[in-house]
This record gives structure tokens, C-alpha cells and sequence, in this order.
């Protein structure tokens, strides 16, 4: 078979769209605006968020420009929500298939763009959570049984970890085993942000939960493992969410990974850690962004100074 450069590939594919009524797998949309992309960083973003909504769209059967609709973009939307995740991240993968596909019309490959009136979400977001006191007794309270299922074993590991250090998603989900020290109460975090590697603490009740985890699953690279494989962060996220049926929240309260880190970090102020600290323990570039933590702190405060004031009702 003779060679086919990109250029002719190209052709090809336009003359077999011409055909078929020029609509593109989600595949093929992300293949040419990768492809398009010139700049390393560039391509490592785009890589990045327009990969995810792909194939989050992708596994909900939505595969081609054909069925992708707006309801499925609020699918998405929705899920991201319900981890937890803020819409500034949201509109940088739903933005990313929106310049993609519009890229792919004006090049002939679509004849029309599904996405054309999809427009950002307002970046005030939703407002930050962190888990009030009750629920985190709750908590600890239906964790401190005997005779625990393996799933609640694993859910334990994974809450305690999350609570007690604040760590990212994906950071939890490539935790190495080396990387952990039970007998100095440590754990290394290398997957990051910012790429500097980090080192947390761990109290002894989150040192417990790790151990007995690591005696009942036995994972052999990486702590958390599914099937002898790296687990994914939605693998974690659902383990969490499962939590939602056996404990009694408060309405609206959102129950994700990412509002345990607003909560470690809440507290961590409140009971008298400096900014400093909390920067490198989160893992923040700029001290800015550790500052925005400061508004849950007086919001927490005041929420507490209502329900125990003497003239409280």
C-alpha cells in the first residue's frame, strides 16, 4: 500500500465526509485539533481537557458530532459538578471541543458545529464546601466498627487520606506504594500540579486505615489498584459518592474528594496553621491561591458564632 501523508489523509477523509453528511467520530475531532496544535504546552493542555470531555462523551455512547447535543454537554456538566469540580476547569474542556469542532466546520470537515451556542458557565462558581463538624463525627463514627466490609476497608483509607492531607484526586490515584512510610507516618506525593514532588503527614488513626487497607487488598505498585491496574480518579470519586446513602448530609451539601481538600485545608486554618504551611501542604504555586481559603475560614466562623452565641435560638 503506498504511503498517505497527513495532507492527502486529509483529502480523504473530506472526500468520505462528503458522503456520509460530514460527521466526524469525537476521535477524529480531537486527532485534528491536536494535530493543529504547534506549541508543546499548547498541545499538553488541549491534550489535557479536551481528552477528558471526550471521553467522558465517549463513555456515555455519545461518539460523533451526529448525537453530540447540548443535553449531553449539561451531562457532562453535571457530573463535574458532582466531584466537585469547579466552572473555571469545567470551561476549559467544554470550551476546547467548542474551538475543536469550530476549527473542523471552517475547514470543511463538519457542516455544522453542534456546540455553536454553547457558551462558559459564569466563573463565580458554585460556592466552596467544606464538611461541617457533624458529618465529619458521622464519619468517624461509621468507620470505628469492627467487622468493616473490604469496600468500606477501602472507602476508610481513601476518606482518612483525603481529610488528613488534603491531597489532589489525581494525586491519590498515583500514590506508589514505596512512596509510603507507615513507620514514620508519611506519604510522598509525586503526581502534582506543579510538578514539585511533596511530603504529608499522617495522623495514627489515618496510618491504621492505610495498613489495614494495605493487609486486605494487597496491592502490589500503586495503593489504591483495581484488577492489578493504576485506578482511575473517577474510580475513587465513586467509591466516595457510594458514602452518600449511609450517612445523613445535609441537603446541598456537596460529598466529593474535592471538598475534603477545601476541608483539610479549612481547618487547617482555623485551628491555627499560617498560610505558609498550608501553601506547600496543598501544593499551591502562589500564596494567592491559598489566601482564597481564607473567606471559608470567616464564613465557617461565623456560621459556628450563629449556632452557639448566647443569643443564638
Amino acid at each position: 500500500m503506498s504511503n498517505i501523508n497527513n495532507k492527502n489523509l486529509d483529502l480523504l477523509i473530506g472526500s468520505l465526509l462528503d458522503i456520509t453528511g460530514k460527521q466526524l467520530s469525537l476521535q477524529r475531532v480531537y486527532d485534528v485539533w491536536i494535530k493543529k496544535q504547534q506549541n508543546d504546552r499548547t498541545k499538553e493542555y488541549y491534550t489535557h481537557h479536551l481528552g477528558k470531555i471526550v471521553r467522558y462523551l465517549e463513555s456515555t455512547n455519545v461518539k460523533s458530532t451526529e448525537n453530540l447535543t447540548m443535553e449531553s454537554i449539561q451531562n457532562f456538566i453535571n457530573f463535574e459538578h458532582e466531584r466537585g469540580i469547579k466552572n473555571k476547569t469545567i470551561n476549559k474542556a467544554t470550551q476546547a471541543l467548542k474551538y475543536a469542532l469550530t476549527y473542523c466546520k471552517k475547514h470543511g470537515y463538519l457542516h455544522i458545529n453542534p456546540l455553536e451556542d454553547c457558551d462558559r458557565l459564569k466563573e463565580e462558581d458554585f460556592e466552596q464546601q467544606v464538611l461541617p463538624l457533624p458529618v465529619i463525627r458521622q464519619i468517624r463514627e461509621h468507620f470505628d466498627r469492627d467487622n468493616l466490609t473490604d469496600l468500606e476497608i477501602l472507602q476508610k483509607a481513601l476518606v482518612y487520606l483525603a481529610l488528613d492531607t488534603g491531597a489532589r484526586r489525581n494525586e491519590l490515584a498515583h500514590i506508589e506504594l514505596k512512596k509510603i512510610n507507615l513507620h514514620n507516618a508519611t506519604v510522598r506525593l509525586t503526581h502534582t500540579k506543579n510538578g514539585r514532588h511533596r511530603t504529608q503527614y499522617m495522623l495514627p488513626v489515618t496510618v491504621a486505615a492505610v495498613q489495614d487497607y494495605i493487609r486486605a487488598y494487597k496491592p502490589t505498585k500503586y495503593l489504591f489498584e483495581y484488577q492489578g491496574e493504576m485506578t482511575s480518579e473517577n474510580y475513587l470519586h465513586r467509591r466516595v459518592k457510594e458514602l452518600e446513602s449511609v450517612l445523613d448530609l445535609p441537603e446541598g451539601l456537596q460529598f466529593s474528594l474535592h471538598v475534603f481538600r477545601h476541608t483539610f485545608a479549612t481547618y487547617s486554618l482555623m485551628n491555627g496553621a499560617n498560610l505558609k504551611y498550608l501553601k506547600d501542604a496543598l501544593g499551591h504555586s502562589s500564596i494567592q491561591t491559598t489566601i482564597g481559603y481564607t473567606h471559608l475560614v470567616n464564613k465557617e466562623m461565623q456560621e459556628t458564632h450563629l449556632r452557639t452565641s448566647i443569643f443564638a435560638d
